[in-house]
């Protein structure tokens, strides 16, 4: 049997690990836009951070929000058939990494049609 204290360990470190692969991947969405722009010096900071709580926030939000259930049936013998039933998504780091990645992109979108626009109308 597991204590709650280690379950709680357990899950501390998953945190730390998503938000840490959400730094990584915030960083190098803002190293590419900034080659692909042209840029001498990305601006990492607002990236990495969003990059760290997308990953955070789609990780932890999988268990809460529903969707339809899902029954997988295994068969790992003949006779045995193992069937499991849940009624959230089950591959939480599939969307803590999607969401790691989009929300720096979306964010340098935003900003690259905000610079554009100022551009249009200064001139």
């Amino acid at each position: 049997m597991l204590s709650p204290l280690l379950c709680a360990l357990g899950l501390v470190y998953v945190l730390v690990e998503i938000v840490v692969i959400g730094f990584a991947m915030g960083a190098m969405v803002a190293v590419f836009t900034a080659v692909f722009r042209g840029e001498r010096q990305p601006k990492v900071i607002w990236d990495i951070a969003l990059g760290a709580f997308g990953s955070a926030a789609g990780f932890l939000i999988c268990p809460i929000v529903p969707i339809p259930e899902n029954t997988v049936y295994e068969h790992p013998s003949a006779d045995l058939t193992l069937v499991a039933t849940s009624n959230h998504y089950q591959h939480p780091y599939r969307v803590a990494f999607a969401v790691a990645a989009l929300a720096p992109a979306a964010f340098e979108i935003w900003r690259a049609v905000r610079r554009n626009s100022k551009r249009s109308t200064a001139a």
